[in-house]
């Protein structure tokens, strides 16, 4: 069966280097015209992919840096198709799937990891979030957000020295459950890092920023779950060269952290929190002289049979992938560029699932260390995985490839049509998954550039249409999985939704409390109060019609009252003054 409607169209020519190249922006009025970039000098197209028509596009990329981890997909319209968000050189650009650009926004900086997106002050649009690093030889950095229409918000960009250059992904999340989302954003340091967590108008949360040791270039995690909109494990991890460290929602580290070893540098791999119906628990990789796989516990310590030490020892700063149907992971998957091993995958118990590590001799050209996304059939029996590779071919082309397998892993190939073929190298970037214009099959949009720092070059962006029945409720589709980038991660088979059972028999006053609250239920049940950190502070079982609870010896702050009665859990929120 075909896999993707595409066809290869093979060119009986040379290709010319050095030809003339177009660069795609958007005037005032959204309109997508060409003009001329005489300064920029690349190979003439060569022989591609068929891609949906009106791409693949090509803009203007800085002398240095490349583009990193991908981009972004969202729909900022609401009419139920994905637009293309993503940035080049020193502009953000917007665009719809059929290739006509919505707006472009200048920016201060170079555009270097992918956007991110959500509705972070609760009213009904998105908005946009992204850092820039300053350009070579200037000294300033700065993070925007911008509204659906690329319309810069009021209070930003917010400014850095070069001291505290960006380089990640903004992470959102609603730490305190009031539909105003919270920022966190990491700054780079050469010797010490920053962790900052902002509010949506831009001011500093209390207890923050925090100092860390080492460098810091990473986006961090937060255990968010954007589609039940909870905080689920209230943590956040942020790795450095030095170690791994991890806080609670108030910027206190948590206990057992942080985590360091001096042969081991825990810096450019962005973590994921790991989330089941047991535990929680920390996935990442690692550089260094002892490079290693890890699981780690979130009391600081190794999960049993982690870690894992890479393929030939060799250094990897992959960011990992994992997935799962049931309340378990079926997979934790990693890639590997520096050795003869490509791809690796294992069971959460550290072993190596059954036909892996996959050797790079396997593929048409090596691995990777972009984000590998992937996506389950709509039956659910099938698993598709999409990643890039680090290698382009003499004439300047990068691989995508398309790997098939059983739900649980078993039969893992890679398809017929792979790889595609797109122009520039894919290294470091990721495949985003989506569906951009609304037929309702699977859309792959990936960006590629021509050159890395070695003068200036191309970014060009590539869309690719699959024959796979689109199923966005069981897909892993970005850096990080979601657009908000929070790296929270939870089988699918697992629901994290807040139950309603109790929400009509349930009231919590006075609220704001200074000294006691009445907890009423109609349903005999136990219950906890927890801070934001997830301590518990006091239990009560076998709480039914009334309690009331003495609050006063808290600190002042937000609490959350959770009850359970056999399996079903509700939690309500209260503020202590």
């Amino acid at each position: 069966m075909k896999h993707f409607l595409l066809f290869v169209l093979i060119l009986g020519m040379s290709v010319f280097a050095n030809a003339q190249m177009y660069n795609a922006v958007c005037t005032g009025a959204g309109e997508s015209v060409l003009l001329k970039s005489s300064d920029i000098s690349v190979v003439a197209e060569k022989s591609r992919s068929q891609q949906i028509a009106g791409w693949p596009k090509a803009f203007s990329k800085d002398e240095y840096y490349m583009n990193a981890r991908g981009l972004c997909l969202a729909d900022l319209d609401g009419n139920g198709t994905d637009e293309i968000i993503f940035g080049a050189d020193t502009a953000i650009y917007a665009y719809k799937g059929d290739g006509t650009c919505l707006w472009r926004t200048d920016l201060q900086g170079v555009a270097y990891y992918p956007p991110s997106c959500a509705d972070i002050d609760n009213d009904g649009n998105l908005e946009i979030l992204m850092y820039t690093r300053a350009p070579a030889g200037t000294s300033t950095s700065y993070f925007y957000i911008f509204d659906k229409n690329g319309n810069i918000r009021e209070g930003f960009p917010k400014s850095y020295a070069s001291t505290q250059i960006i380089i990640g992904s903004p992470v959102i999340a609603d730490f305190d459950g009031d539909r105003q989302m919270e920022i966190i954003v990491a700054k780079f340091g050469s010797s010490q890092s920053k962790l900052y967590v902002y509010e949506p108008d831009g001011s500093v949360r209390s207890g923050f920023p925090k100092n860390v040791t080492g460098r810091f270039a990473v986006t961090p995690s937060v255990g968010y779950d954007s589609k039940s909109g909870q905080m689920i494990d209230s943590v956040i991890v942020l790795n450095t060269t030095a170690a791994i460290y991890a806080f609670d929602l108030n910027g206190n580290v948590l206990d057992g952290f942080p985590v360091q070893d001096d042969n081991v540098k825990f810096s450019y791999q962005s973590p994921l929190i790991c989330h089941t119906a047991e535990k929680t628990v920390i996935v990442g990789a690692s550089h260094g002289n002892s490079s290693i796989f890890y699981s780690l516990e979130t009391n600081g310590q190794f999960s049993d049979g982690w870690p894992v030490p890479t393929a030939g020892n060799a250094w990897t700063y992959t960011a990992p992938t994992v997935g799962g149907l049931g309340e378990t992971f079926d997979f934790y998957m990693f890639t590997q560029r520096e050795s003869e091993v490509a791809i690796h995958a294992m069971h959460p118990d550290g072993s190596y699932i059954s036909g892996f590590p996959v050797p790079r001799a396997d593929l048409d050209e090596g691995g990777s260390e972009g984000v590998t996304t992937y996506m389950y059939s709509t039956d659910l029996s099938k698993i598709y995985i999409f990643g890039t590779s680090i290698s382009g071919d003499t004439n300047g082309e990068g691989y995508v490839h398309i790997f098939e397998a059983d739900s649980d892993l078993t039969d893992f190939h890679e398809t017929a049509e792979s790889p595609l073929r797109v122009q520039g190298l894919s290294f470091m970037s990721a495949v985003n998954l989506g569906d951009v214009n609304g037929n309702g099959k699977l859309d792959l949009v990936v960006q590629s550039y021509d050159q890395m720092g070695e003068g200036a070059d191309s970014i060009h962006v590539s869309v690719f249409e699959t024959d796979y029945d689109y199923n966005p409720d069981y897909m892993f589709g970005t850096y990080k999985g979601r657009n908000d980038r929070c790296g929270f991660v939870a089988p699918f088979g697992l629901d994290l939704s807040v139950d309603d059972v109790f929400s009509d028999e349930i009231s919590i006053f006075p609220n704001p409390a200074r000294d006691m609250i009445s907890v009423e239920i109609n349903v005999a049940s136990d219950l906890q109060i927890v801070d934001l950190s997830g301590k518990t502070m006091f239990s009560y079982i076998g709480c039914s019609e009334k309690c009331d609870i003495d609050v006063s010896g808290l600190k002042p702050g937000v609490y959350f009252c959770r009850i359970r009665n056999n399996d079903k859990v509700q939690t309500v929120k209260f503020v202590k003054l």
